[in-house]
């Protein structure tokens, strides 16, 4: 081989290997994506007589990383309108949980919780408030006697939730990119060294 072709050779060799190292820092510092998710369930009752909702809400992290990676707010809509706005820096347990918020809600009203990650994404779950009406008091044909039933307790029932059309973000390059990516580069290097 001639010695500028050789020359060459060595200056393609080390630009590929100088991109290579370049993309492995590069992917060692970004934060691993496959760590980062929204909560994966929710559900949500309300207490009428309380008049309180429960959010349970399923977002698995690990110990070490529940300071970085946790629920860390929580919007409550009625009908709509932002009711509240709760932050939080760390969540009470690495699965499941609930949260207990005051609300004041009536026959009719919707509620919307939203629970958003820390590090990537969010869930949200709607609640209608149903109270049954109350029972009728009858009276007998003598004025002096009256016959009333007490009514039920409140309930609330959980109306299906509609999925939200979310952008899915684009993928961050994983190992397997960076390895077929890797033999390319080699297989460029070998083809351009046998020229």
């Amino acid at each position: 081989m001639s010695d500028a072709r050789c020359r060459r050779s060595r200056g393609i060799t080390s630009r590929v290997l100088a991109g290579l190292i370049f993309l492995m820092l590069t992917l060692a510092v970004l934060p691993p994506p496959i760590l980062a998710h929204p909560p994966a369930e929710m559900k949500l009752a309300y207490n009428a007589a309380g008049q309180t909702l429960s959010a349970t809400i399923t977002h698995s992290v690990s110990t070490r990383e529940s300071e970085s990676h946790h629920v860390k707010k929580i919007e409550l809509k009625r009908n709509g309108d932002l009711y509240l706005t709760e932050e939080y820096t760390s969540q009470p347990a690495t699965t499941t949980f609930t949260y207990t918020y005051a609300v004041t809600a009536g026959d009719g009203d919707v509620l919307e919780v939203t629970a958003y990650c820390s590090l990537y994404g969010s869930k949200t779950e709607r609640i209608t408030i149903a109270v049954p009406s109350p029972s009728p008091v009858y009276t007998s044909p003598s004025p002096t006697i009256i016959v009333s039933t007490p009514s039920p307790s409140p309930v609330s029932t959980a109306s299906p939730t509609v999925p939200q059309p979310s952008a899915a973000p684009a993928p961050t390059p994983g190992f397997d990119v960076l390895f077929a990516l890797s033999g390319l580069l080699a297989a460029v290097y070998l083809l351009k060294r046998r020229q």
